[in-house]
């Protein structure tokens, strides 16, 4: 077996003690796998909702990860999955020569550890050798050192040991010159210099459970493309570690891979392991996998979850509040408001209603005409009712109210009583909607009979709130035997005109009997 170099501070290799081979990525022709989300709407029944999702290849498994919308905004956090480097770092580490194997790219098969799977980011170690005094045309024109692409190399890894690209990123970085002296003062006694450097992605890229992740650039010996001519990227290494991973795991401690030509291969070393690395995938707060119950709307996430696959979808997920039916009945007091009864799905249903009258959640005190609406307020269903009701009016009730806004005195206010001595009683006042302390005369009384083209018609107006009241029209011809009065059907009942506190009413009254040249007919109120 041949050593592979490895320049560190104090000179010694890394041996090279076994090797065997991956597939490529490319001779394998694999993707990725799919997933689509589908039945993205459901209806509130008080059981858990969950949309449906397809895969491509068919029947991967997967998860759905939800986040109620109504909640505010977050954003979403980043969490590290895999580190296997100190926090702090050293002046120099063990280092992999790329240019002396002439290798593309050196990585190492992980397995993610937390949860968060969305990648964010990607930080690895490099150690240069080169010095500025080494490089004098690269020194003059950048002091602090040069410029050189660098990539990092995201890849699923199959049950099969198959090797799929994921994402790969380039960026220009600023490789630093090896200084000639320790922070401190003093000669600098390593032969590189440890700097790290940092890959942010963009977002939707989902890491698989099983995973490789590397790093690589150009030299003179090797590349896509080479480089024209040596340099100080040919003296630019990997560092390689030898400290505990302490988040997520290593698939093989003592194994990491290396691409030459195309071809990757896995290699063993006697004391060092793969290159140093700290991945940050985002994790999404609120997020519950729990699937929700509640009517509302909700981001949902479908992940594969196989081993070998990594893709993900999104949508809104909704579940829409269960239809509610009401039925309102009109009260007669008013004191009553309004009564309801509320049905789901054909059946009785204890569901919080909100009622209003005229916009005002106040049960009227007073008599009128009010828009009631009845609105659903539980959050999981949904349906109103409106109608327009004429909260009623009692003669005790009427008569407490007027007179005391008249100074009616006590003894005027019994329904016989006429205070106002124009021969309608307190009771025919408030039947035809008078006022009981101004006096009425002529048509003002109440009741006209007219002769039409139709036939002769009876009109009146009334008190549109009085429900303890009964309106009859009587006949007779004779009117001086209280006994002859008898009650009429009228051929036609016409609502003249309306508002809340009068009533206009025309009746059709019927022909009189053949032979019959004389007849009159009355009002009855009766309460």
């Amino acid at each position: 077996m041949r050593n592979i170099l490895a320049h560190s501070n104090d000179k010694k290799g890394a041996k090279l003690k076994a090797a065997c081979f991956l597939l490529s990525a490319t001779a394998a022709g694999l993707h990725a796998g799919e997933i689509r989300l589908r039945e993205m709407e459901a209806v509130y029944d008080g059981r858990l909702k969950t949309p449906s999702a397809v895969t491509i290849p068919e029947g991967l498994s997967h998860a759905f990860y939800y986040r109620d919308r109504s909640l505010p905004p977050e954003l979403p956090l980043p969490e590290v999955i895999y580190k296997n480097r100190p926090d702090d770092l050293a002046l120099s580490y063990f280092s992999l020569s790329l240019a002396n194997e002439k290798i593309l790219l050196v990585g190492n098969v992980i397995h993610p550890g937390g949860t968060a799977r969305e990648l964010e980011s990607c930080q690895t170690t490099l150690v240069t050798w080169a010095r500025a005094k080494d490089y004098p045309a690269l020194a003059a024109a950048n002091p602090a050192g040069y410029h050189h692409p660098v990539t990092m190399s995201l890849f699923r890894v199959t049950e099969a040991n198959q090797i799929v690209p994921l994402i790969s990123q380039t960026l220009p970085i600023l490789v630093p010159w090896r200084p000639e002296t320790l922070p401190g003062g003093g000669p600098y006694n390593f032969n590189g210099c440890a700097f790290r450097v940092g890959f942010f992605f963009p977002a939707g890229v989902l890491l698989p459970e099983r995973l490789m992740v590397a790093v690589g650039f150009s030299t003179s010996k090797a590349g896509n493309p080479k480089m024209p001519a040596p340099g100080p990227y040919d003296v630019l290494n990997v560092a390689l570690h030898s400290f505990r991973t302490d988040i997520g795991e290593d698939e093989n401690p003592t194994d990491s891979y290396i691409n030459k030509a195309g071809t990757w291969s896995s290699v063993t070393w006697n004391s060092l392991n793969a290159p140093m690395i700290k991945l940050v995938a985002k994790s999404f707060p609120g997020e519950t996998m729990e699937p929700p119950v509640r009517a509302g709307s909700y981001d949902v996430r479908a992940v594969i979850t196989a081993p070998d696959e990594s893709a993900q979808t999104k949508g809104i997920f909704v579940v829409h509040k269960a239809p509610a039916d009401i039925t309102l009945t009109n009260p007669d007091r008013p004191n009553t408001g309004v009564s309801w009864l509320v049905g789901v799905g054909g059946k009785p249903a204890e569901v919080p209603v909100a009622v209003t009258y005229n916009d005002s959640p106040d049960v009227p005190a007073q008599p009128g005409v009010y828009h009631v609406e009845a609105t659903v307020t539980d959050p999981n269903y949904v349906g109103s009712a409106t109608a327009v009701v004429r909260i009623g009016d009692q003669f005790d009730a009427w008569i407490s109210r007027v007179g005391g806004a008249s100074d009616l005195a006590e003894e005027s206010r019994p329904p016989d009583a006429d205070p106002d001595h124009d021969g309608l009683p307190n009771l025919l006042e408030y039947a035809f909607a008078r006022n009981p302390a101004l006096p009425d005369t002529g048509e003002d009384r109440g009741v006209t009979l007219a002769a039409t083209e139709a036939g002769l018609s009876l009109s009146w107006r009334e008190n549109p709130n009085a429900v303890d009241l009964t309106f009859t029209v009587e006949r007779t011809t004779t009117p001086e035997q209280a006994a002859s009065w008898t009650r009429v059907t009228p051929l036609q009942l016409t609502v003249v005109s309306e508002t809340e506190t009068v009533r206009v009413v025309k009746t059709l009254l019927p022909p009189a009997a053949a032979g019959q040249m004389h007849e009159f007919f009355r009002v009855r109120v009766s309460h």
